[in-house]
């Protein structure tokens, strides 16, 4: 029981790390960044940057099938609205991915989602 609790945390530490901070410095941070700035002339480029981010963040889940593939682009709206809501502050979308892959994998563990 003890080896399960531990490989957990772990777990849980390697999500805030990849899914929390790396996926989100990568796909809101970088990729619909520069994805707004290369629509910058278009009046919703933001939207337009965040809906493509959000397409390609489901598709990054693409081993996962479409149970993957369709909540990780919801997911990846989620981020870009607290990404615009927090006037590009990326620490918000930063901690609430962390929070929900931390949330996932304790339901996971604890028998609640297969």
């Amino acid at each position: 029981m003890r080896k399960k609790l531990l490989n957990l945390l772990i777990t849980i530490v390697a999500a805030w790390i990849v899914g929390g901070f790396y996926e989100e410095i990568v796909f809101r941070g970088f990729i619909q960044t520069t994805l707004q700035e290369w629509f910058r002339k278009i009046k919703y480029s933001f939207l337009l940057a965040g809906l493509l981010a959000s397409i390609l963040f489901g598709l990054y889940y693409w081993q996962q099938s479409i149970f993957g593939i369709v909540p990780s682009f919801f997911g990846g709206l989620l981020w870009t609205f607290l990404l615009w809501r927090y006037k590009g502050n990326l620490w918000y979308p930063i901690i609430s991915h962390a929070v929900f892959d931390t949330i996932a994998l304790t339901l996971i563990y604890l028998g609640i989602v297969i």
